[in-house]
């Protein structure tokens, strides 16, 4: 195996005394771990990266262009671009992913920064549960947003990714903060390619997962077609549309329902 770059691991101690709810989201955790281990055991090889923050997060990205499960993430471009494994898969090629940012109440710090990360004139998708959440906590910080669309059902129907859309081109939006889970984040990416099909431009995305979909660190999604005689969701690869920033902070997963993590 070939590898450039050094893996960016971090581990904090879980804190005694947790929450009944978060306590749950940790066994999720733990079964994610142990199936990366799993995992890792029968490749006979190195993980690249992964993330262990505060014993809330661990993402599984499915990056590699046949589909294969590696548990990798691109972290602040220190990640090796070219890492060759074994017979069963040639290459895996990293997303164009700038900056994962992780920690303790940072989403008033990464919301006021967004602008210097390139997340201009932002519009925010999330749902109707977390609007406090964006009003409190992340709308103060963004100094040039465009407001919020929130008609987001689940599993990303068609009619709204088309009303997206044409809230992004009607407010003139040139990017969009994805805050919420696996449908809401994979809506953003649906709708920036779509963007781009129309206009020739991508609208980068600054994802704050509130669930363990992994979504954020995909460029995979899926969209719900519901024109025709029966529903059918197809799957789309378009690697311009992994987001371009994650944050990740305790209190995005609190609130969220056990059912969505």
């Amino acid at each position: 195996m070939h590898r450039t770059g050094a893996p960016c691991v971090k581990t904090v101690p879980i804190s005694e005394g947790l929450p009944v709810q978060v306590g749950r989201k940790i066994c999720r955790l733990h079964r994610y771990i142990a199936a990366m281990h799993r995992w890792q055991a029968r490749a006979n090889a190195c993980i690249p990266a992964s993330i262990f923050m505060d014993a809330m997060f661990l993402k599984a990205a499915r990056t590699a262009e046949s589909g294969s499960p590696i548990f990798s993430l691109e972290i602040l471009a220190s990640i090796a671009c070219d890492i060759r494994w074994s017979e069963w898969m040639n290459q895996l090629k990293c997303l164009p992913q700038e900056e994962i940012v992780w920690g303790h109440d940072i989403l008033e710090e990464v919301a006021a920064s967004l602008g210097d990360r390139g997340i201009r004139r932002p519009i925010t998708f999330t749902v109707g549960f977390l609007e406090s959440l964006h009003r409190d906590i992340l709308k103060p910080g963004i100094r040039d947003g465009v407001g919020s669309f929130i008609d987001l059902p689940p599993h990303v129907p068609d009619f709204a990714v088309r009303d997206g859309l044409q809230a992004c081109l009607t407010r003139d939006a040139g990017s969009i903060v994805a805050l919420g889970g696996g449908s809401v984040l994979d809506a953003a990416k649906a709708v920036s390619y779509e963007h781009f099909k129309q206009t020739g431009r991508y609208l980068p995305i600054a994802a704050f997962p509130t669930t363990l979909s992994g979504s954020e660190f995909s460029h995979y999604f899926g969209v719900t077609e519901t024109d025709g005689p029966q529903k059918f969701k197809r799957s789309y690869a378009v690697r311009e549309t992994a987001p371009k920033i994650v944050a990740i902070d305790p209190r995005l997963v609190i609130d969220t329902p056990a059912r969505y993590c």
